[in-house]
């Protein structure tokens, strides 16, 4: 042991600085105590105890169980659905065939009619067969009225007929959005004297040689259409859009023709009357 005396000068306080040391035999070691964790810290465990074995096992399990039992819900639910979309789909074939049979039954202006609404609901209810109905209906309109012509091609001067009229109004409401565009709406030498067709929308529609004597078309839309020889004499056009049509041979005589929208319009000889 040794002891260490520190002296200070004289008037200061003497203090003794004792420093203890324990010398070990040559050649041993010292063991140092190990130290303690922080008060309130627990050390980490290094291994699972049996109660999380357990549990992630029942985790496991209950996902093997689980996603074959979703996948097989999910391939049902896809099964039903495709079935109800045939079902569907069959519903509307059987609906637009009795429809068509309808259209054409002769002498029964009644059915006729059934028919032409028939096609509108199916129009309405299905987007992929909204274009095949309003075809149909054109065609019923174009092909029963044109019949009237005679041999010398002219229209007979009355009034289009009920069921005609009929079609052309369920043409005038349909959801425009929803035609194709690789179709037109097609009244070539149609007679459509005193139709009524206000707010008509058929773009790029074919109307040559139609017969529109007296008819109402305010505020249609029937931009880019050929209206080539068409008879439009006496027919009340205020507010219609006619831009990019072509009015070629068109006969306008005493139509009413204010506030017409004839922008890029094509008009060649008009005005004439045709007998």
């Amino acid at each position: 042991m040794d002891v260490l005396i520190d002296r200070r000068p004289r008037g200061a306080s003497r203090q003794r600085v004792v420093k203890l040391g324990l010398r070990h035999p040559a050649g041993t070691k010292t063991r140092r105590r190990p130290r303690s964790s922080p008060a309130g810290k627990a050390q980490p465990r290094r291994r699972l105890d049996l109660t999380q074995i357990l549990t992630l096992g029942a985790v496991l399990a209950t996902l093997a169980l689980a996603i074959p039992q979703y996948i097989a819900s999910q391939s049902a639910l896809e099964s039903t659905r495709s079935q109800s979309v045939n079902l569907q789909q069959q519903q509307i074939t059987e609906r637009f065939s009795k429809a068509v049979e309808q259209l054409g039954t002769p002498d029964n202006l009644e059915v006729r009619i059934g028919g032409i609404y028939s096609l509108e609901r199916i129009a309405r209810d299905s987007e992929p067969d909204h274009p095949t109905a309003v075809n149909v209906l054109t065609t019923f309109v174009r092909e029963n009225t044109k019949a009237l012509r005679d041999p010398q091609g002219s229209c007979p001067n009355q009034a289009v007929s009920a069921d005609a009229q009929t079609a052309l109004t369920v043409l005038i409401r349909r959801n425009s959005a929803w035609d194709d565009p690789g179709s037109r709406i097609d009244f070539t030498d149609a007679c459509l004297q005193q139709a009524v067709l206000t707010e008509l929308v058929a773009f790029v529609a074919d109307l040559r040689g139609a017969d529109l004597r007296r008819a109402n078309l305010r505020d249609a839309s029937l931009m880019d259409t050929d209206l080539r020889d068409v008879n439009l004499g006496g027919a009340r056009l205020t507010n219609i859009r006619l831009r990019g049509v072509n009015l070629g041979r068109a006969d306008l005589s005493d139509a009413d023709l204010r506030d017409v929208d004839l922008g890029r319009a094509y008009i060649g000889p008009i005005g004439y009357s045709r007998p």
